[in-house]
């Protein structure tokens, strides 16, 4: 079994017994004798799968059941096996899978206008009434923010660690009563308003998702808030106008390192 082998060449401290989806029992490198880390492999097809796309298959196929760690959690079999590894491939075929896929990835990913508004409209555009509950399920309830809440030692809702972050943010960006501020990618709104309401400002939010803007629209007349703040459904690239101060919370990977300098002098 040629994964056996390559395994076997991996584990130079060490080993695990491994076996096949047939029952079929391999050693390989030097496990321990009383309680060996095992490695069973439930379908035939990932004998070969692990060997092409080992970053892609084993966690699907853990997480499918397809594969049964004994003797170890799954974090002592993957620390084991990297500290063998190293900074080498599984195998020649993962790294010419891997090869491709990068390539692949410069050729497609170009993220012009068109394809950002796609990628945007996909993600966030999924429809009507079962597109917002779906985000208040794993989102704050009163600001709807993804992004590295601040949990500080008294804080105990997500709420309140979203609002940490957003006085947190605030308080760096220096703002004063009546400045100009945009924000680049604005999602629902949540900082926009909380700037807005706390700094006395004018802000514009931008996004590429007609939900979000639709949602940011209503939401500002809720809050009584429509005469300092709009929304508006344009690219980065797009936005036009003088500011106080520009910023963006959680977007900046999506721009994509080809676009970095487009960015900035946007």
């Amino acid at each position: 079994m040629i994964l056996a082998r390559i395994f076997t060449k991996i584990y130079k401290t060490g080993g695990i017994i491994l076996i096949d989806s047939k029952g079929q029992k391999y050693i390989c490198g030097n496990p321990n004798k009383e309680n060996p880390i095992t490695l069973k492999l439930l379908k035939e097809d990932l004998s070969w799968k692990l060997l092409v796309d080992p970053e892609l298959e084993f966690p699907e196929a853990y997480m499918r059941n397809e594969i049964i760690i004994e003797n170890a959690s799954l974090i002592d079999f993957l620390m084991d096996l990297v500290k063998n590894l190293g900074r080498n491939e599984v195998s020649s075929a993962s790294a010419a899978t891997k090869k491709i896929y990068q390539a692949w990835r410069y050729l497609t990913n170009f993220n012009l206008p068109g394809k950002s508004r796609k990628n945007i409209e996909h993600h966030y555009d999924i429809g009507g009434t079962r597109g917002e509950k779906l985000y208040d399920i794993f989102l704050d309830t009163k600001h709807r923010l993804y992004s590295c809440a601040y949990w500080k030692e008294d804080t105990k809702t997500l709420e309140e660690a979203q609002q940490n972050k957003i006085d947190h943010i605030i308080k760096k960006l220096h703002i004063k009563e009546g400045q100009k501020i945009l924000e680049i990618g604005c999602g629902w709104g949540g900082m926009a308003f909380e700037i807005a309401k706390q700094k006395k400002c004018e802000v514009t939010g931008i996004s590429l998702s007609k939900n979000q803007i639709k949602y940011c629209n209503e939401k500002a007349k809720e809050l009584g808030l429509d005469n300092q703040v709009k929304f508006e459904l344009i690219d980065y690239r797009e936005a036009k106008g003088q500011y106080d101060r520009i910023y963006s919370v959680g977007m900046f990977e999506h721009v994509g390192k080809k676009f970095y300098k487009t960015f900035f002098k946007s």
